[in-house]
């Protein structure tokens, strides 16, 4: 995710130098983003779990 996050940053630097790549950035971000919702979805299960295990306690 790191290196997506910095290509994307990449195409926001080259706008003042007229190289702007809307495209590149749309496409990393949208992955950033699913990658992102995986993540939170995957700690979201997590508290669940955990909540569940107290519940049984």
């Amino acid at each position: 995710m790191q290196a997506q996050w910095q290509f994307s940053k990449a195409g926001f630097k080259g706008e003042k130098e007229g190289r702007y790549v809307p495209t590149v950035i749309s496409v990393t971000t949208e992955s950033i983003l699913r990658k992102m919702n995986e993540l939170t979805g995957d700690y979201e299960s997590l508290m669940e779990a955990q909540q569940l295990a107290n519940v049984e306690l």
